[in-house]
């Protein structure tokens, strides 16, 4: 059986982890986790903390969302995150660092519901992001 599972190092037994303007603690709940096709994963929780990961559980970065995401996307080249939440904004960040490379204001429009990327194999130019609000 190949199953592994892993408790996070920001999640351990004892206390938490002091982030940007946040503490992370048991009572911390996993809202979403997306795995990019490069070996790292990036963990959104319920305190609105974003952490990425490599597969073997080495903690690459976190990072202040600011609000609850309702979806996130790995770009296909595994460098991208790209976020969209309950503020009505899509934010692309690099998932090594989880540092903010644009924000798109979409408020307007309401939460971001969705967003998801044409796979590179599909489109012989530049992916395309699609955008989903209320």
């Amino acid at each position: 059986d190949f199953v592994r599972s892993f408790r996070p190092p920001s999640l351990a037994r004892g206390g938490g982890e002091e982030t940007a303007g946040s503490t992370v603690t048991m009572n911390n709940e996993v809202i979403k986790i997306v795995l990019g096709t490069t070996g790292t994963m990036v963990v959104h929780m319920e305190d609105f903390g974003l952490y990425s990961y490599t597969v073997n559980a080495v903690k690459l970065a976190s990072a202040d969302a600011g609000e609850k995401l309702n979806d996130m996307q790995v770009s296909s080249l595994g460098q991208m995150l790209v976020t969209g939440g309950e503020k009505g904004r899509v934010v692309i960040r690099q998932v090594s660092n989880l540092v903010v490379c644009h924000e798109l204001d979409l408020s307007k429009h309401g939460p971001i519901r969705s967003v998801t990327m044409t796979p590179d194999e599909l489109n012989p130019v530049n992916q395309f992001l699609f955008i989903g609000s209320d």
